[in-house]
């Protein structure tokens, strides 16, 4: 396999890869989409609009996963239902189209609410607490510790959460890194928790800024681009956990027909419409979560810390495409074996970044090493001949003194061009034991001097 990120990130040629060329790393394979039929139909929607297929299919998964009910999980056989909240990088190269895919995914799937009020779609993140303020809103309630005239309650607004279903779109994933890296920033900390659906905001502000979101009352996508160094910073973040929620693709799809394709029409079955149910997978599926959960809980069974949620990764992806597969409820083998095939991929990808990332800062330290050594080599070359030209000097004064001008005479025997270099000449001379100076000033010439 191929390590180098400008072979993953590709070249669009006009005619396409060569018939026995190398997948791109990062890039479903043809094979993937042909295994289902709604599957083909995704890429070549997206191939119709000048798309990339992953680009197109991980969006509208993403976009799925935020705008289904709330209370649609999955069954993983371990701990509780699982959320199928999604999150996505997209690793592209300057002039990609991942917004137009992006939009393409809207075509795709129509909200189950046509006015949004409880879906936002496709919105900016700004901070960890504006994931929350998201989804609040003021409501009129009954206040039964104030009573009107009549003794009724009165009618006041409060704040809480309004709605349930959030789609985060962020063109450029420098602006999330630029976010959480401020000083007391807690984006990293909701998206961590956003991920399986914790609970979200802060309840010791006041209360016109208090915001509290429960466990499991929400769904939510994510779908960021990140030039590479950028999804490197996410990447290198494995001990808190951020990298480990994100599945990642690339951009770049060589497979797009020069020649225009018919967008074909695709029936997903409308799975946002479906109310609370928990999908169903297979007990060889869960025997294989739960038996490699034991295995690490036990200490016997190692694993990358950037997989440590891989089989919750796969649960939530094989979910999403058994609901794009006709509103599928109950997950099949061949959804999970999709899903590995993806999240596989998916750290290829992440694998590139991280080990061309290493190479160039070897690279960057050896070229940093070369520089020192140079720059030393030329100071140690700049004193060897700024010693030897100050010999030249304490010669000189020695042939001077031997010839009998006096030491206060020697400034004006010497060329302007390197007077001021004298003093240190005869005083060179003197350490060398080439000279001798008495009490009174008197300077002679030694038998050792030259």
């Amino acid at each position: 396999m191929t390590t180098e990120l400008e072979q993953a990130m590709g070249d669009f040629f006009d005619d396409g890869q060569e018939e026995n060329a190398a997948p791109l790393i990062g890039k479903l394979p043809a094979s993937f989409y042909d295994q289902r039929d709604v599957l083909k139909k995704i890429r070549q929607y997206a191939h119709a609009m000048c798309c990339s297929a992953d680009v197109v299919l991980y969006a509208t998964m993403a976009r799925l996963a935020g705008m289904i009910d709330h209370n649609v999980k999955v069954d993983t056989g371990v701990k509780k239902p699982a959320s199928l909240n999604l999150f996505v990088g997209i690793i592209d190269g300057s002039g990609s189209s991942k917004s137009t895919s992006n939009e393409a995914s809207e075509d795709l799937l129509e909200a189950p609410d046509p006015d949004h009020r409880d879906f936002l779609d496709g919105i900016p993140i700004g901070s960890g607490e504006g994931v929350a303020e998201a989804m609040m809103g003021e409501v009129e309630t009954e206040d039964f510790n104030q009573l009107d005239k009549k003794n009724q309650p009165k009618t006041v607004k409060v704040r809480k959460q309004v709605r349930h279903n959030l789609y985060f779109y962020v063109d450029e994933g420098e602006t999330l890194i630029r976010i959480a890296g401020r000083d007391g920033a807690s984006l990293w900390p909701s998206i961590r928790s956003a991920w399986q659906a914790g609970t979200l905001g802060q309840t010791n502000a006041t209360a016109e800024r208090r915001r509290f979101i429960k466990r499991g009352t929400y769904a939510m996508g994510l779908v960021a681009g990140f030039q590479p160094p950028n999804a490197l910073v996410v990447l290198r973040d494995n001990i808190t956990g951020t990298a480990q929620r994100f599945v990642w693709c690339l951009a770049t799809d060589p497979d797009i027909p020069m020649e225009p394709v018919p967008a074909p029409d695709i029936d997903f079955g409308h799975p946002q419409n479906l109310q609370a149910v928990t999908m169903t997978m297979p007990d060889e599926v869960k025997r294989k979560i739960r038996t490699e959960l034991v295995l690490r809980n036990a200490g016997r069974l190692a694993v990358d810390p950037l997989d440590v949620h891989a089989n919750l990764a796969k649960a939530k992806l094989a979910a999403l495409l058994a609901l794009l597969d006709g509103a599928r409820t109950g997950v099949t083998v061949q959804d999970w074996e999709l899903a590995e095939e993806m999240w596989a991929v998916s750290c290829q990808l992440r694998t590139v970044i991280i080990q061309r990332a290493s190479r160039e800062e070897a690279a960057a330290a050896q070229a940093k090493r070369e520089e020192r050594v140079q720059d030393a080599v030329q100071a140690h070359t700049a004193v060897a001949r700024a010693d030897a030209r100050l010999e030249v000097r304490a010669r000189w004064c020695v042939k001077k003194i031997r010839e009998g001008v006096r030491r206060e005479q020697l400034l004006k025997k010497a060329s302007s061009t390197w007077r001021n270099e004298v003093p240190a000449g005869f005083e060179l001379a003197v350490a060398r034991g080439w000279l001798v100076e008495d009490d009174d000033g008197h300077v002679e010439v030694t038998p050792s001097a030259p």
